[in-house]
């Protein structure tokens, strides 16, 4: 059916693989070690040597999206994927906002009175947007929409980078101040710029309204014809890091001691952009178009006339490809923390932040106790996503091994018991090393 062959067609266009990165209270948590630099450069180091390798923060946030919110309880306690709790009439929009930092290699090193720092990580970011129509269509097809218009076109962002950073943190009796330069190199990328794509269905029509513009960088996304649509997110192509894409950011951050016991920093990250140009392409539907079914008769009088369906939708997408650079800037955030330390065995800290996002800027407030529990630094914390709807509990956990620290965190720990539930969930792992 042409309908289902445009749905899979689009569909193509919007899977891809998730990558996930974010602040987490974690780096507020554990200041002193270069698990805290990565909230900003301006958290205060301690010790002559600081060594992280690596940390990985995991995480994905829905809208309007739960795991089972889709899902039906057989009497035998068995789950299966109920179409029926799909309905056009809810008109939802369906989001997901990701993001992930793998963080390679940090050093923090005292030099004289100030920290050289050094880094190497690889972030990915994405950001998907659609309509529940477009799961109507795929899933039913539009046989019981006629003369209604339905909204296909996903909002997709993707990119994957290398960061290459080098900084300095200096302190002047209570105040501190750090910087973080970066090379960034693009590994790939996915970006909508306009997303309109509307089918109408008629008695014997269908019509495609569309204004519909997205761009791809080393491959990302491919395009052969719509029987051979490709995302590929794969990361063999790290060995092409330096064949282009280059780009440039900065970090910056102070902190302030108010006592010995109270301290308040405040950061801006990820300020910059890359320069997509390994590879880039360009693709675009434009226009209004009608599609008025098969004319048979042709086909009934010789037998050697052919109708190339594929040729038809291409015809009426009006899907083309042109080269071209291109710049993507990056998601800029804005950290307020602040930590209080009545004793030494226990301390609170607050986040706020705002992350940026490919649709819309991700609001966090959270807070955070900690307690000192022999070779352990064991943690709660609540957060709350003040324009995404959630709330969640967090618990985190470091053994203190010497010089090593070794921790994990998550930011949703209902998610691991009700995980047909969750909304999103965060995880952080990581090792770090002070001397």
């Amino acid at each position: 059916m042409i309908v289902r062959k445009i749905f899979s067609t689009i569909l193509l266009l919007a899977i891809g693989l998730y990558h996930i990165h974010g602040q987490h209270i974690t780096s507020q948590q554990w200041q002193g070690t270069y698990t805290g630099v990565l909230l900003h450069p301006g958290v205060k180091l301690e010790k002559n040597v600081n060594i992280l390798v690596p940390d990985i923060s995991i995480g994905i946030q829905g809208q309007n999206i739960e795991l089972g919110q889709y899902l039906t309880e057989t009497s035998s306690g068995a789950y299966y994927f109920d179409r029926s709790k799909i309905g056009f009439l809810d008109r939802k929009s369906l989001g997901l906002e990701a993001d992930n930092q793998i963080q390679t290699f940090g050093l923090g090193i005292k030099l004289k009175d100030f920290y050289l720092l050094l880094g190497h990580s690889i972030q990915s970011q994405m950001g998907i947007r659609f309509s529940t129509d477009l799961l109507e269509v795929g899933l039913k097809g539009n046989g019981d929409y006629i003369n209604q218009t339905m909204s296909l076109g996903p909002d997709i962002n993707v990119m994957s980078y290398n960061v290459f950073s080098i900084g300095a943190q200096k302190s002047w009796s209570k105040l501190t101040a750090g910087v973080n330069a970066k090379i960034l190199v693009g590994l790939g990328s996915i970006i909508t710029e306009q997303s309109k794509l509307d089918l109408t269905t008629r008695d014997f029509e269908i019509n495609i309204d569309s204004d519909y513009l997205i761009r791809s960088s080393n491959g990302y996304l491919k395009y052969n014809g719509l029987d051979s649509i490709d995302s590929d997110f794969d990361f063999n192509q790290i060995k092409a890091a330096f064949s282009g894409n280059n780009g440039f950011g900065i970090d910056i951050g102070v902190s302030y001691n108010l006592s010995d016991r109270i301290s308040l920093s405040a950061g801006i990250t990820d300020i910059g952009k890359i320069t997509w140009d390994s590879d880039a392409k360009t693709y675009a539907s434009k226009g209004n178009f009608t599609y008025s079914g098969v004319d048979i008769l042709p086909l009934l009088k010789d037998e050697n006339v052919e109708y190339n369906v594929e040729d038809t939708i291409r015809n009426l997408l009006n899907l083309t490809e042109e080269g071209g650079d291109y710049s993507t800037s990056l998601k800029t955030n804005y950290i307020l923390s602040g930590s209080f330390k009545p004793s030494d065995k226990w301390s609170f800290h607050g986040l706020m932040s705002s992350n940026g996002g490919f649709s819309t800027r991700l609001n966090h407030l959270s807070v955070a106790a900690v307690r000192k529990l022999w070779i352990m630094d064991i943690g709660l914390n609540y957060s709350l996503g003040t324009n995404l709807g959630f709330d969640h509990l967090g618990a985190s956990i470091r053994f203190n091994l010497g010089p090593v620290k070794v921790y994990g965190a998550m930011d949703n720990v209902l998610s691991a018991v009700t995980p047909l539930k969750a909304d999103g969930v965060r995880v952080r792992m990581g090792a770090a090393a002070q001397f």
